[in-house]
């Protein structure tokens, strides 16, 4: 005869939810700095490869829309779970740093605007990683305190 499995408990699934998003976040972060760097130092290379669209600017808003939307869901999250305040900065330096970098490049400054945001998107990593820090950390202490062993 085999027992039912337990259910988990609501704020276990929210938790690994909420890890998953700081792990899209990451990628996306990574791949916002990436991006800014590429585009900043080699943009005959990705016209000799045919996709220069990568450095257009719907492109730049797109990647930069995207990683800064994360961004503030994953801020909003995290401090109703844990308060963090190096990880709420962090996401919020980053995120005000991406949007800074578009409207520089906006302005005609495409290498300053290249740079703030390659250290922006750093930034943004940085505080998901941060976030998934202290989450973890946070799961460790529930883990020990209440004995289920999540």
């Amino acid at each position: 005869m085999s027992q039912a499995k337990p259910s988990q408990p609501e704020s276990m699934t929210l938790g690994r939810s909420k890890t998953a998003l700081d792990r899209i976040g990451s990628f996306a972060s990574s791949a916002c700095a990436v991006h800014c760097g590429v585009c900043a130092v080699a943009p005959g290379i990705l016209a000799t490869l045919g996709i220069s669209w990568l450095a257009g600017h719907k492109t730049e808003w797109a990647f930069t829309m995207i990683a800064v939307s994360i961004a503030l869901v994953a801020m909003v999250s995290a401090w109703r779970s844990h308060r963090s305040h190096l990880a709420l900065s962090l996401l919020s330096i980053g995120a005000v740093g991406l949007m800074l970098s578009r409207g520089v490049e906006e302005g005609g400054s495409h290498a300053w605007g290249a740079g703030i945001g390659v250290a922006s998107g750093l930034v943004l990593l940085a505080g998901h990683l941060a976030n998934l820090r202290v989450a973890r950390a946070n799961r460790a202490g529930c883990q020990t305190a209440s004995g289920l062993g999540y």
